[in-house]
């Protein structure tokens, strides 16, 4: 009998704790962001880039925050203004500052991938 009332009070409290534990909420009440970027295999992927989209994301963070922006070409072949081949296994462009410089770090990454674009193709 010691062993049916121990095993329905498991029970009583294993049923317990699972509906009080499912009708918690956990809510997010802040997140921030910090660091994106964009990895591409192609020098074409560059050219389809809303910059004022990719930027937008730190619309909400505060003016003194440090952020940070990358463009990454991994495994890309191209080919220089010779037509030499060329391969970048892993090229990374970064540019870092405060939320209030965004705007100069977006003219920095349109620079990165203009000169990009004119040196190499496809």
């Amino acid at each position: 009998m010691k062993t049916l009332q121990a095993l329905f009070t498991v029970i009583a409290l294993s049923i317990t704790s699972t509906i009080f534990s499912q009708t918690k909420s956990s809510k997010i009440e802040r997140f921030e962001i910090h660091e994106i970027g964009i990895t591409v295999n192609s020098l074409d992927e560059l050219k389809t880039i809303d910059w004022d989209d990719f930027f937008s994301v730190f619309e909400l963070d505060e003016i003194n925050s440090k952020i940070t922006f990358f463009i990454e070409l991994k495994d890309v072949d191209v080919q220089d203004k010779s037509n030499n081949d060329v391969h970048f296994s892993q090229l990374k462009f970064t540019v870092s500052g405060y939320e209030s410089e965004k705007y100069e770090m977006q003219k920095q990454m349109l620079t990165i991938t203009k000169k990009l674009l004119k040196n190499y193709k496809s």
